[in-house]
């Protein structure tokens, strides 16, 4: 006889839910493998920390790019489990993305709801996770729509640690190339 054979075990009845809206265009595809592009590009150093642009995934309607923030000291006020007033101009890594027709965005702008669509011309970028902890932190950011041909731009400052304006330019025809490769797993889904 196993454990649990003797056992009545009452289940509370499964609850209903109305399904939701469908995602907007701009969200990032849920069943679709990305296209990866290399990308290891150290976009500022001081002598207290660095960031890093990497890995850069390529969907049908957008990519997402991971940015790393390293700390040489653990105990540094800016690494991560010793933030403090976020809320202070210069006190957090700002990070953003220009496209060579003029469009902008940074963080830490709020994105639209995901059952809402952007602006027509928008340029979305919106923080979508992020972990780390002592020397190292990372982000990953979604960006939408693909860029057009020229070089797009990624931005970052960071007072805190002495990071002034420092820019990365990679080829926008390269990033949107890269999307005829993501994979849609069930087209019909």
């Amino acid at each position: 006889m196993g454990f649990f054979d003797g056992i009545q075990l009452e289940r509370e009845p499964e609850p209903e839910f109305a399904p939701l809206p469908p995602a907007a265009s701009w969200v990032k595809p849920e069943l679709e493998v990305p296209a990866s592009l290399a990308v290891d590009v150290v976009l500022a150093r001081t002598e207290a920390a660095a960031v890093v642009l990497a890995d850069i995934r390529v969907y049908s309607n957008g990519f997402e790019f991971l940015v790393c923030q390293f700390y040489r000291d653990a105990e540094t006020p800016a690494a991560f489990g010793r933030r403090r007033r976020r809320w202070e101009r210069g006190a957090e890594l700002r990070v953003g993305i220009g496209y060579p027709d003029g469009r902008v965005a940074a963080s830490p702008q709020s994105p639209p709801s995901p059952y809402e669509e952007a602006n027509p011309g928008a340029l979305v970028m919106a923080p979508r996770e992020g972990g780390g902890g002592g020397r190292h932190y990372q982000t990953r950011y979604w960006v939408w729509p693909l860029p057009p041909p020229g070089a797009v731009t990624f931005v970052c400052d960071w007072a805190e640690v002495g990071i002034d304006e420092s820019t990365a330019n990679l080829d926008g025809e390269q990033i949107t190339a890269a999307s005829l490769r993501a994979v849609r797993l069930w087209p019909e889904a």
